[in-house]
């Protein structure tokens, strides 16, 4: 019986490709934290929704209140602000996801001034603008869980001379994602 010689070339195993799938999301609930220039820190809530793999709606309300070196009392604003987002080229791999963003949209201000004289305070309702970009991150172990870093540029009108809404701010926001 004869044996084949043996061969110099190692015998190697055939290549996978594995590809990382991020996870589903659609519709995200969460919190947020923000400052404004001012500064001046603030919280809301937030919901975000990607419908389709790039484009995004995303709906923020938020509280801040705040004073003024220059004017008496102290002023509250309520901010609603819908934006749409849009979001360039994802960075996946097994360790994370990144979905970085730019995004735009309308301010929907309700601002309160009081204590300037004891029982009474003024109130406007106004319009703004707001531009930002950031990124979302999402880690393997928490599908579900985005934590997002944005920095923006909101203009608006300043009713209360002294108390500006307006300004450089950033914002931390997590969003659960249901679906």
């Amino acid at each position: 019986m004869r044996v084949p010689p043996p061969t110099d070339q190692p015998q190697t195993a055939p290549m996978r490709t594995t590809y990382v799938r991020p996870p589903s999301h659609v519709i995200g609930l969460g919190a947020l934290g923000a400052l404004s220039s001012g500064p001046t820190l603030g919280a809301g809530i937030s919901v975000r929704t990607w419908p389709y793999e790039r484009i995004g709606i995303q709906v923020q309300g938020s509280r801040f209140a705040f004073t003024s070196a220059t004017a008496a009392g102290r002023t509250t604003s309520m901010q609603l602000t819908p934006a749409v987002l849009f979001a360039p080229k994802d960075r996946v791999s097994d360790s994370f996801w990144l979905r970085p963003y730019v995004g735009a949209g309308v301010t929907l201000h309700h601002q309160t001034l009081a204590d300037v004289v004891p029982g009474t305070s003024l109130s406007d309702n106004s319009i703004g603008f707001r531009m930002f970009g950031g990124g979302e991150l999402t880690f393997p172990n928490a599908p579900q869980f985005g934590l997002s870093v944005d920095v923006g540029y909101l203009r608006s009108t300043t009713p209360f001379p002294g108390f500006d809404a307006g300004g450089l701010g950033f914002s931390l926001a997590g969003h659960w994602y249901i679906r």
